[in-house]
């Protein structure tokens, strides 16, 4: 190492001189046999593990190698680690062995820094130990500073990091405290190393535990075990290393896990690095380049957190990369971690950087890592899903998947990280903002308005005469909080009179607006979006003062659930529509307005709640006096709180924040004392159904239309609201490209889309309106970010150099930058390559949501600028910037005209500014064309010259800009239009058929040539535009085109085509079956074939996809896919007469058709399949999954074959659940007591299994009632929620043998204090918690998901506040206070007399889905059998829980709940 600082830097981070000046003695390395070359051969196995002939070292060995693809040394006084590792494709080693600048580092290996006895102190010891050490990190980081700074000699710092040390020591005698350091197993690999004389590391195993890999396991798998020994040579901790590699496409994944057994009470102690470490052969010249799952690159990513790390390193003068990606598993402690990623690319996870954890004598820590060694490309997307598959499970794989299905492989944990930075960041002035940030060396930035000039800025866009508007929400108070009614918020004219880039001029054109969220100035005056209205507020006289006595409301009925996904991002369109955006969570019945609702009012509450946005309840007087004392005492709590917080009394925001919730409840609890119910503040979890409700406060002239997220469009002059496109997640930020192009930029899922009329795109929640759109679009990036993007410009101006025409530029929140993105077609659409991190503000403060290009081609940020990015609250009230970003030397074309008021043009040169290369320009003087047209006609002379632009150009994007200001100023008529559709530029044909298409209206000629254009044309971008338009053609209208459409193979990759096509189809299917069928026959686009199918399914019209079965092998199986689909859920489907002999025919084939066709016989219910199925059973040669699936399909039809088999299939330990799951399905009380014989013997959940099936039924119901009356099962065996269900499935009689089904004491207060007395640290630290975890998984764990494991039903509790015990009894003792709406019970009861009782997990026409507890799966039942459903306003977990608990009982689930270890990873 060169640099004299990094020198001084690596002397502090080990703490020791010898670690400089020393070196490794090399009698302490390892010499390793290099094996023997394994043959090629087809009977060798891919990966072969053993140990060898000096029983130090194992050798894994891959099929066709020359030698050992890794070796892990395992010396018996020697630290593990695994040298070399070599590259998967064989080129390069990956680790390297005790460098000479960091000696004691040895390839990839563990070890920790410190690891000492527990020390016994008191609270004030523990403080002054905190105190003293904070002190002597601060000291020691200033003489490296001044190291660094060239202030101070290396010599001379070590002498006074000696005497800091030495003063150290001292300081922490004084109070008491043992000044002893940890053992330090991270710079020792071995006794000697550094002049130490004692052992560290004794080996008690080495072990291959799988020698070789198969067919139906891929890897190997070795472990080592070691005991770590004090100065002493006593064990202080037994570790286990438990490798396993697999090769998996030429990647090689190694997953590691560390069991850590302590021999006494021990502390890992706090350093910022430590225990798995990779050290990888850098050298100065070695490209190298490290990113985590934040987008932290190379040193940047020291000390952050993040899910997972990558190390790319280009070795051995190869031309690509080989990397390694360490991934962080979801169940550690400290998740995510903080990573190390010293001078030398050095890298590893460092749990511990986050503080000291302690482990007790003879309890054992885990900790789970992955590494994927690979030469591929790199690749974010793929990461974050390889990690997810490690790290998630399961269950959260499901939970990160969309509505549409898509696996999104969200970090959750990751979004937290930003918040928690931004809230402990310093608050930067903005001038000092502008000098953090990190930009390209060829632009620079200015603040071009800040505050006072401005406060919360939610939205900007520009005028005719250059100057920026700005709408300041200050009635926005957090995302949930509801619309406050401020008076403050107004609408800003910013000017920059002198052109220096910064605003010197303010107006206030109007104040008294409601939460303005969205703004565009035009046609005379200026839209606004201020939920739930689309206001207009003219200004005709121009003299900037709104005309406030004619403001108009347009359109009503946006919703203000969620307020940072309300109306959002208006943006002009090139067809002179006003375009926006809303998000997924704030479901809206979009109208014209009427009555009340047409009146403007300044000042207005959102109609039905309150000037704090609460809800507007209808009270008695009595009532009403009770509740405006009730909020009068919120109000002094909270402002007493806040009060609190400010001053530093209450420290911390988790304690504010749990003070707050404590208000809250108790509020909440104190209004349903006096009988007041407000709505369930949980809004969200039922977003399926809140678009169906009309807000009655609302009054609409027309059929409102339900939206919840996606792009909308108004026209100003024709009065049309339309739905452009429904999907995607928060989107915030709209633009277009030179093409016409519309791209949403969005958060949470994918950030990127290409947005085309009709389309349905991927979903963050909730179903699509249409639910037989069957899938959705996707995104067109190719990459991911962390999470949040706002504001979107494509860039089209003439300031900035040509690399960066036609890139989008996109604020984002969580990386506190401004990125941009390379639009590059693709068929009908576009890839959204990486461009590049423009702008970075090194601050996290920074809240970049909104973009703009201004007239001299800047770029223009919006920065909310908060210490809350994600807009739950509002700590900093009176901040907002914009930031101007402009090259060095513009490349801008000075114009005469290029900065006047372009409103003071005569139309002829409006109508020359679109031959400009300033789209700004363009576009305003295209508005104002419009706005002049709207009143008349423009002159001939504009007129003239937009069709000689358009004729004539060579440029075809002049061309399209003449084509929509032809078609703003009413100048297209269908003639022209129609000509169009034959013109040789696809684009110009592609708008022609929009732009033809807008009104509905379809003359005979159209259609005609649309059908000729659907058969002959060429260009796919022509194909999409025709596949939208279907949709606004008439049923009958659609055929022939779609037809033809259908017949393009090339499309059936497209990323648009294949879906907008289905969802014009769709709706005409069930019109007429047979030309369905004939359409599918011809289609080449194989979805449609399967959808087609689906479709004609769930209309019951199955006869004529049966006779094509028959017919068409070739499409055999997409159709048999779609008929399963179809028929799954709907079971009043009727098996078509010709089904029979088709089935005869599938079985006796061979492949995947025969298969098909036995699943849908046994979703038909037909005998023919009940006999496959038996024979399934009788034969021992069946898989356990066949047999399985046999019982399911049996069960369901009620077979007597099964019925007559399950007092033996019970015996069969693999089959036992199903089996239990299946009597459900029989009204026979023979097999209850069958079960109930056998209830004894079996494990917890086939006992639990037993008792959710003899609750079902009536009959069932009294046996079981009967079993606990005579104590053959215990009360506390059965679930609360059972004992719910038995009362109504057995009705008054239950509650003679069991009592009060709550069952708690009527004084919650008296419990509160048991409990609170009971459960003292003393007690709870003498729990036992394997035997808590043993209760929660028998009384909680059907429900409850913790650490991926358990039931769906009630919350996941991983990351719940488990650690505060009035948190716990507060949901434990009263768990109904306040119940979320997805958390009541529900309970179902269908014509065959069976109940089932669960949480709502979806609803739609035909079925109802049901989460149960101890069902992995919701459970289906059509909506056709069920008798009588009911939703009791309490929630599934029941009152009286510990009253079932002796008090030891109580204190062991308690402390499990409060244990932040995963257990399970002892099993």
């Amino acid at each position: 190492m060169k640099s004299y600082s990094k020198k001084f830097f690596q002397l502090f981070t080990t703490i020791t001189l010898a670690f400089i000046i020393g070196s490794c003695n090399s009698t302490n390395s390892i010499d390793v046999k290099p094996g023997v070359s394994m043959p090629e051969s087809g009977q060798v196995p891919d990966l072969i593990a053993k140990i060898n002939d000096d029983g130090n070292s194992i050798n894994v060995y891959r099929k066709g190698s020359e030698g050992p693809i890794l070796t892990q040394n395992a010396g018996i006084n020697f630290r593990p680690y695994i040298h070399p590792l070599i590259s998967p494709d064989g080129n390069g080693t990956i680790t390297e062995y005790s460098p000479s600048h960091h000696k004691h580092q040895t390839g990839l290996y563990w070890g920790f820094k410190g690891i000492i006895e527990k020390r016994n102190l008191t609270e004030d010891q523990e403080k002054k130990h905190q105190s003293i050490k904070q002190d002597f990190t601060l000291q020691v980081n200033a003489l490296y500073k001044k190291v660094e700074l060239g202030e101070l000699s290396e010599s001379d710092a070590w002498l006074k990091y000696q005497v800091l040390e030495k003063n150290r020591d001292s300081s922490l005698v004084v109070f008491g405290i043992d000044p002893q350091q940890g053992r330090d197993y991270f710079h020792h690999p071995t006794k000697n190393f550094y002049g130490d004389s004692t052992d560290y590391w004794k080996r008690k195993s080495l072990i291959v535990l799988r020698p070789k890999s198969s067919k139906s396991d891929k890897s190997v798998k070795w472990r080592t075990v070691y005991d770590l020994l004090d100065e002493y040579g006593e064990t202080l901790i037994t570790e286990t290393l438990t490798w396993t590699l697999r090769n998996n496409n030429n990647s090689y994944f190694i997953d590691l896990e560390w069991e850590g057994l302590a021999s006494k009470d021990i502390t890992i102690e706090e350093h910022e690095y430590s225990p798995l470490f990779l050290r990888m052969p850098w050298k100065e010249d070695v490209n190298t380049e490290v990113i985590n799952g934040v987008r932290n690159k190379n040193q940047a990513a020291e000390g952050k957190r993040a899910v997972w790390l990558d190390i790319g390193m280009q070795l051995n003068d190869r031309d690509d990369m080989v990397h390694v990606a360490i991934f962080d598993h979801g169940e550690n402690i400290n998740h995510p971690q903080p990573w190390r990623v010293d001078n030398e690319f050095g890298v590893g996870p460092a749990p511990s950087r986050m503080g000291s954890w302690d482990i007790k004598e003879n309890e054992t820590a885990s900790l789970k890592y992955q590494l994927v060694v690979y030469t591929d490309d790199f690749d974010d997307i793929r990461l974050t899903e390889q990690w997810s598959d490690f790290a998630q499970g399961e269950f959260w794989k499901k939970r990160n998947s969309t509505a549409s299905g898509e696996r999104s492989a969200i970090p959750y944990a990751q979004w937290g990280l930003a918040s928690a930075e931004a809230r402990k960041a310093k608050f930067l002035k903005p001038d000092e903002a502008v000098k953090a940030m990190t930009v390209n060396e060829d632009f620079q930035v200015n603040v071009f308005a800040s505050e006072p000039m401005i406060r919360q800025p939610m939205a900007f866009c520009w005028d005719d005469k250059g100057r920026l508007w700005i709408a300041e929400n200050m009635d926005m108070f957090g995302s949930g909080n509801g619309i406050h009614v401020t008076k403050e918020s107004r609408i800003l004219i910013l000017e920059d009179t002198d052109l220096d880039g910064k605003a010197d001029s303010k107006k206030v054109f109007v104040e008294g607006l409601v939460f303005p969220s969205a703004i565009a100035v035009g046609f005379d005056g200026l839209w606004v979006g201020a939920p739930p209205n689309l206001l207009f507020i003219p200004d005709r006289n121009k003299d900037d003062i709104a005309d406030v006595d004619d403001i108009e409301i347009r359109l009503t009925g946006w919703g203000d659930q969620d307020l940072h996904e309300t109306i959002n991002s208006f943006n002009w369109g090139p067809d002179g529509w006003l375009y926006g955006l809303q998000g997924v969570f704030t479901p809206s019945m979009v109208g014209k307005p009427a009555g009340k609702s047409k009146v403007f009012k300044f000042n207005e509450p959102y109609p039905g709640k309150d000037e704090f946005g609460k809800e507007k309840l209808n009270l008695t007087d009595e009532q009403q006096v009770k509740y405006d004392s009730l909020m009068k005492d919120l109000k002094i709590k909270i402002a007493d709180l806040v009060k609190r917080y400010e001053s530093g009394e209450i420290s911390g925001d988790a304690e504010a924040s749990k003070q707050y919730s404590a208000l809250e409840e108790a509020h909440a609890k104190a209004l349903q004392a006096v009988g007041i119910k407000k709505e369930n503040d949980q809004w969200w979890k039922d977003i399926d159904k809140s678009f169906l409700r009309l807000n009655p406060n609302i009054e609409y002239a027309d059929k409102p239309v339900p939206f919840n997220a996606g792009v909308w469009r108004y026209h100003p002059v024709k009065d049309r609201f339309e739905v452009v496109a429904h999907g995607t997640s928060n989107p915030w930020g709209l633009d277009y490209n030179s093409k016409g192009q519309i791209f949403a930029t969005a958060c949470v899922i994918p950030h990127l889309w290409h947005v085309v009329p009709g389309g349905l795109y991927h979903r963050q929640a909730s179903s699509h309106f249409n639910e037989n759109a069957y899938d959705d679009i996707r995104t067109i990036a190719d990459h991911r970010h962390r999470s949040a993007h706002g504001g979107a410009r494509v860039y089209q101006s003439d300031a900035f150099p040509e690399e960066y025409q036609g890139q989008i530029f996109m604020g984002n929140i969580h990386e506190h930058a401004v990125l941009t993105d390379k639009l590059v077609p693709k068929g009908s659409s576009y890839i959204g390559e990486h461009g590049e991190e423009f702008l970075l503000a090194n601050n996290a403060q920074f809240v970049g949501f909104s973009t703009e290009i201004g007239p001299e081609g800047g770029v223009y940020m919006l920065d909310w600028h908060d210490a809350e990015i994600c807009g739950d609250t509002v700590r900093t009230r009176n901040t907002g910037r914009v930031f101007r970003i402009v090259p060095k030397e513009s490349k801008a074309e000075l114009w005469e005209g290029r900065f006047d008021d372009l409103e003071s043009f005569n139309d002829l040169y409006l109508a020359n500014l679109q031959i400009k290369n300033s789209s700004w320009h363009a576009r305003r003087a295209r508005l104002i064309l419009q706005n002049r047209a709207s009143k008349g006609s423009i002159d001939k002379n504009a007129k003239d010259k937009l069709f000689e632009i358009f004729n004539s150009s060579t440029n075809s994007d002049y061309q399209l800009r003449a084509l929509w200001s032809l078609h703003v100023s009413n100048e297209l008529n269908l003639e022209i239009l129609s000509k169009n559709l034959s013109d040789k530029d696809e684009y110009v044909r592609a708008w022609s058929i929009q732009l033809v298409s807008e009104d509905f209206n379809f003359p005979k000629s159209i259609i005609e040539k649309f059908v000729s254009m659907s058969k002959s044309e060429k260009s796919p971008v022509v194909r999409m535009y025709l596949a939208s338009a279907l949709q606004r053609l008439e049923i009958n209208d659609r055929w022939d085109i779609a037809s033809n459409l259908v017949t393009h193979a090339v499309d059936s990759s497209d990323a648009n085509i294949p879906f907008l096509l289905w969802y014009a189809i769709e709706p005409i299917v069930s019109t007429d079956p047979a030309k369905a069928m004939a359409l599918s026959s011809q289609s080449k686009i194989r979805k449609i074939k399967r959808y087609i199918a689906r479709r004609l399914t769930i209309e019951n019209k199955l006869q004529p996809i049966v006779e094509e079965i028959n017919n068409n092998p070739t499409d055999r199986n997409l159709l048999l896919l779609g008929i399963r689909d179809g028929l799954e859920g709907y079971p009043e489907v009727t098996t078509p007469d010709n089904w029979s002999s088709t089935y005869k025919k599938l079985r006796g084939s061979k492949g995947k058709e025969a298969q098909l066709a036995l699943d849908i016989s046994i979703l038909f219910g037909d005998k023919l399949a009940a006999e496959t199925l038996v024979n399934f059973l009788k034969d021992k040669k069946s898989p356990i999954n066949d047999k399985r699936k046999a019982i399911q399909g049996l069960a369901t039809q009620k077979r007597s074959e099964l019925k007559n088999e399950i007092s033996n299939l019970i015996n069969d330990d693999q089959l036992r659940i199903e089996t239990i799951r299946s009597v459900a399905h029989f009204n026979d009380e023979d097999l209850a007591y069958l079960l109930l014989e056998n209830y004894p013997s079996y494990n917890q959940d086939e006992k639990l299994e037993i008792l959710h099936v003899l609750a079902a039924r009536p009959n069932y119901g009294t046996i079981l009632l009967s079993a606990i009356e005579n104590e053959e099962i215990l009360k506390k065996d059965v679930p609360t929620y059972l004992a719910r269900l038995l009362l109504r499935t057995v009705g008054n009689r239950f509650l003679a043998v069991w009592g009060p089904v709550e069952g708690i004491s009527p004084d919650i207060e008296k419990s509160f204090v048991k409990y609170r007395e009971l459960l003292s640290p003393e007690n709870l630290g003498k729990a036992n918690k394997n035997k808590g975890k043993e209760l929660y998984t028998s009384t909680c764990g059907s429900c409850h998901m913790m650490y991926g494991e358990g039931g769906n039903v009630g919350p996941d509790l991983t990351g719940a506040n488990r650690g505060d015990i009035d948190y716990l009894l507060g949901n434990i003792l009263t768990p109904s206070a306040v119940v979320k709406e997805n958390y009541k019970m529900t309970m179902i009861s269908t014509e065959d007399g069976q109940f089932y009782s669960g949480v709502i997990e979806g609803e739609n026409d035909r079925q109802v889905l049901l989460r149960i507890p101890n069902v992995a799966e919701p459970v289906s039942i059509p909506k056709s059998i069920i008798w009588d459903k009911e939703t009791a306003n309490m929630s599934m977990m029941p009152e009286g829980l510990l009253e079932f608990l002796s008090d030891d009982e109580v204190i062991n689930i308690i402390a499990y709940l409060q244990s932040f270890e995963d257990l399970s990873a002892r099993d």
